[in-house]
């Protein structure tokens, strides 16, 4: 067997390995899935509790976008920041990555301040609604903020991954190393083009140059 039909044999298997990696594209997927998951949670209700009315107690749903509206600010901080991902070199692949990791640490913190003492969200809701705020019951906290907190723990995981994974290291510096020969070609290409040029305009064969 001839050395050149041997070489599909080596290069075949680098594919197959580069779908293992943490790629930008993925990179940019989990961004904006992560800031989705954070805006959907933050629609559904995540406190409860029953308030007076003039006729009579009725219960009050409150959102997560309501009752914690820094939860709808980090969706959106986190999906602009895996846009920039799309085009980010190093450097501001790093700052996306220290961006996402404030927005999980601010958002985690506010959610567990809101678990620690859920009655003043409730109760800015409940004046809004009566006028006043009583509230007549106990307050009944649903599943929507641990599930936030979970995707604040994704998140931070997410900007570790993006700030020191080495396969993203190896995919940029391969891609800087392979840049400058994707515009040789070309400009190889106008090079010839120009000598042909020239010597037409010397009344010389150009394929009669290129056989010497």
């Amino acid at each position: 067997m001839s050395p050149d039909a041997a070489t599909p044999d080596v290069v075949n298997p680098a594919p197959a390995a580069a779908r293992g990696r943490w790629t930008r594209g993925r990179a940019v997927t989990a961004s904006l899935l992560l800031g989705a998951g954070w805006l959907i949670t933050g629609a559904l209700p995540w406190l409860s509790a029953e308030v007076p009315t003039v006729i009579a107690e009725t219960q009050l749903d409150v959102s997560g976008a309501d009752a914690l509206p820094v939860v709808s600010a980090a969706a959106l901080v986190t999906a602009a920041a895996g846009i920039a991902l799309a085009i980010a070199g190093p450097v501001v692949r790093r700052l996306v990555a220290l961006v996402h990791l404030a927005t999980a640490g601010l958002a985690a913190v506010a959610i567990l301040n809101l678990l620690a003492d859920p009655a003043p969200a409730v109760q800015r809701a409940a004046a809004e609604v009566t006028g006043v705020r009583e509230l007549g019951g106990p307050i009944e906290v649903a599943a929507g903020p641990y599930i936030a907190l979970a995707l604040a723990v994704l998140v931070a995981a997410h900007g570790v991954v993006v700030l020191f994974g080495r396969a993203w290291q190896a995919s940029a510096r391969r891609f800087e190393r392979d840049e400058p020969h994707t515009s040789a070609a070309p400009s190889s290409d106008r090079t010839r083009a120009m000598d042909d040029w020239d010597a037409l305009g010397r009344g010389e064969d150009p394929s009669a140059l290129e056989d010497r």
